[in-house]
């Protein structure tokens, strides 16, 4: 058997067109926003596409840490893939880099509320929110990220080639440390980041669903993938019907998790009603645009889905399936569009159409590299960990052959 994994056609494709559009794509990005005489708009769209990418690698992470700590069927099936996302890291590195350095030589004012301060409650957090700190803080989380991640793949490498058994021992004893170090990597990560573009407003709420957002984004992309790999070997003996039925499950749990999230942060906030506080939601409702978009997520990042994932029959029916992850991907574009948008532009009441295209041609120059890194490395290994003595225990009360016609029966 090949130590190889071979990619059906359409992964194939993305994989050989990844370079030239992703070349195209940030090229585009570029051109036009000096074309509508905005250069911070690149900066922007680079970092609008950092935080899905990065929040996408970093969402796998956490998973085979879980994996790892509970070995379950429905996270072998699924191994190689989140393991392939986690390699893919030094491209959100590169493009945080690219954010890094349009702030530290002014090519952007992302940051400028706490870099160049003149609201007294932002001077009082200067002791923590100054450039040396923060870029300090930033290549310590992404040692830890890089660390964790080499070693559970070179682990993971090694059980695959030498078949010791003894290596499990290794996942079950670091995993629990891994995962504690992504939460706190991951809260603080969030706030320096994301939530320091507006350093005046806080919330408790943010680093949560800041999770939670990888999570559902991770199982979206996830569940789409391994429609396209469930034909291929040794993968198709194993995965059947009842693996996507789980991965419905679990979109279902996080959308209910982000809903309860995004609920709780707005509800808290109103009902206190601080000055310092409700500019957040003020300045994400002062336009069409914005309204518009509060009504999609309430209707399409939770209703809709949340509706349709408690039927049975449809996370247990693959083509179905494969088209609410794709809602619910788009929604979580939708999303981190109002996160962060509505912050570049404090205050503005205009509806920021060219942003969108700067953002779209970002998304996708930077989703083409990233996805051809990753189809990169998801060839290198078998698509199922077959030397682990833990898989066989997992996969085993009918789920040896023609599990994968089963999958096919229900595509």
């Amino acid at each position: 058997m090949s130590n190889k994994t071979t990619l059906p056609d359409r992964l194939g494709l993305i994989r050989t067109a990844g370079p030239v559009v992703g070349a195209a794509g940030v090229a585009a990005a570029l051109v036009l926003s000096f074309a509508f005489g905005n250069r911070e708009l690149f900066f922007h769209a680079t970092f609008y596409s950092f935080w899905i990418l990065n929040g996408l690698c970093l969402g796998s992470m956490a998973f085979i840490l879980i994996h790892h700590l509970t070995a379950g069927s429905w996270s072998f099936v699924a191994q190689r893939v989140f393991e392939a996302f986690t390699r893919t890291l030094p491209i959100p590195a590169v493009m945080f880099l690219i954010v890094y350095l349009g702030t530290v030589l002014g090519g952007h004012h992302m940051y400028d509320a706490w870099v160049h301060p003149d609201s007294h409650t932002v001077k009082l957090k200067l002791e923590y929110l100054n450039i040396p700190f923060w870029t300090a803080r930033a290549v310590f989380y992404f040692a830890v990220w890089f660390t964790i991640i080499h070693f559970f793949n070179k682990w993971s490498r090694e059980l695959e080639t030498t078949g010791n058994a003894l290596i499990t021992l290794k996942f079950r004893t670091w995993a629990p440390f891994g995962l504690i170090a992504y939460c706190l990597t991951m809260t603080f990560a969030a706030v320096d980041w994301g939530q320091s573009i507006e350093p005046e407003w806080f919330s408790t709420m943010y680093a949560p669903l800041t999770w939670i957002s990888q999570g559902l984004t991770t199982f979206a992309v996830t569940t789409l993938l391994l429609a396209q790999l469930q034909h291929q070997k040794p993968l198709s003996r194993y995965i059947h019907v009842d693996h996507f039925h789980i991965y419905g499950t679990f979109m279902c749990g996080f959308i209910v998790l982000w809903t309860y999230m995004s609920f709780s942060q707005f509800l808290i906030i109103w009902s206190g009603n601080l000055p310092e506080e409700i500019h957040y939601y003020l300045d994400r409702s002062n336009n069409q645009l914005y309204r518009a978009i509060i009504l999609i997520l309430m209707l399409g990042h939770f209703l809709l889905p949340f509706m349709v994932l408690l039927q049975r029959r449809i996370k247990r029916n693959v083509t179905t399936l494969c088209w609410v992850a794709f809602w619910v991907l788009a929604m979580r574009l939708v999303d981190i569009f109002f996160w962060f948008v509505p912050a570049f532009h404090h205050g503005d009441t205009s509806v920021p159409w060219r942003d969108m295209i700067v953002y779209a041609c970002a998304l996708v120059g930077f989703g083409g590299i990233f996805f051809w890194y990753f189809l990169g490395q998801l060839t290198k290994l078998p698509l199922l960990a077959l030397n682990d003595p833990r898989l066989y225990e997992a996969l085993s009360p009918g789920h040896g052959h023609g599990a994968g016609e089963e999958v096919a029966d229900h595509a």
